[in-house]
């Protein structure tokens, strides 16, 4: 017998690649052993023989390459019935219908041979809360949920603090369409906005949701006056739309407009301002006036 040095991945789990060594002659059901016992914490509270193996090859029977494009695939869910499932009785070294890893298939290099689907409900409790903050991050509106959830330990205490932190990339980017995407890059000339677009914007070849889509629209493509002669309540809609509905988004908040009551400045009061939950705590305040200019 010959002993094979197989790769295989957890699907649900991105990075967890793993090496089992094993010899040829071996039949599936002693695979699976091997493979709970190389991940005793992983599969501590499922049985061997309830594992499900799936030949790791694509549609033109090529094996599946080890990189970053697995990572995403083993993170979403994966419809395994249009896999060929690898059988229990079978011998490793199956040399036809269909062929294993007899000694006439080459193994490849960075390559994973074996996707192991584990049953629902059978996952330790710290897999199931890693599970599930994915399928959080990768649902339609998963980088909206990712601002409201982040906990901020210390709060910046000096300006330069507070800056370094509002330009901080976001833990789970916005994701941006193709026709979204071009329009950012038509308008960044100069480069001046390719780091700002990198840390905000990861292209998305989905459809985007409706309310994701109307965000990351009037942010790349506001909609202008297209006339030098406008006066200032022209700009109210954008910077409703761009500061005030982004922060009502992203947050547990309100905001008003040219609010009646005064602020601690005396005659002055701000023409808008974003208060913290449903209490009086205001977080932002756009431009003051004198009251009589309002």
């Amino acid at each position: 017998m010959v002993k094979l040095s197989l790769v295989c991945a957890l699907l649900g789990e991105a990075g967890s690649a793993f090496g089992v060594e094993i010899d040829d002659g071996e039949q599936v059901w002693k695979l699976k052993k091997a493979i709970k016992a190389e991940k005793p914490n992983d599969l501590k509270d499922v049985d061997a023989d309830k594992l499900k193996l799936i030949l790791a090859k694509t549609e033109d029977g090529a094996w599946l390459p080890d990189d970053d494009d697995l990572d995403k695939m083993l993170q979403t869910p994966v419809d395994s019935s249009k896999m060929k499932e690898l059988r229990p009785s079978w011998k490793l070294n199956k040399e036809k219908d269909p062929p294993l890893f007899g000694p006439n298939v080459s193994l490849g290099e960075e390559v994973v041979h074996v996707l192991v689907v584990v049953p629902e409900g059978a996952r330790s409790p710290e897999n199931k809360r890693k599970r599930k903050r994915m399928e959080d991050e990768n649902a339609p509106d998963g980088w909206i949920k990712a601002i409201k959830d982040e906990q901020v330990t210390a709060l910046p205490s000096t300006c330069e603090d507070l800056k370094e932190h509002l330009q901080r990339p976001l833990h789970v980017k916005v994701p941006v369409n193709y026709r979204l995407s071009l329009i950012a890059s038509t308008k960044n000339t100069t480069g001046e906005l390719s780091s700002i677009l990198e840390k905000l914007f990861e292209p998305e070849p989905c459809e985007l949701s409706d309310i994701t889509a109307g965000i990351v629209g009037s942010v790349i493509d506001p909609l202008m006056s297209g006339s030098k002669f406008t006066t200032e309540d022209t700009y109210h809609h954008l910077w409703d739309s761009l500061i005030a509905g982004l922060l009502k988004r992203v947050s547990n908040g309100r905001f008003c407009r040219n609010r009646n009551a005064s602020t601690s400045t005396g005659l002055y009061r701000p023409d808008l301002c974003f208060y913290y939950k449903n209490s009086n705590m205001c977080v932002f305040r756009g431009e003051e006036k004198a009251s009589g200019e309002l």
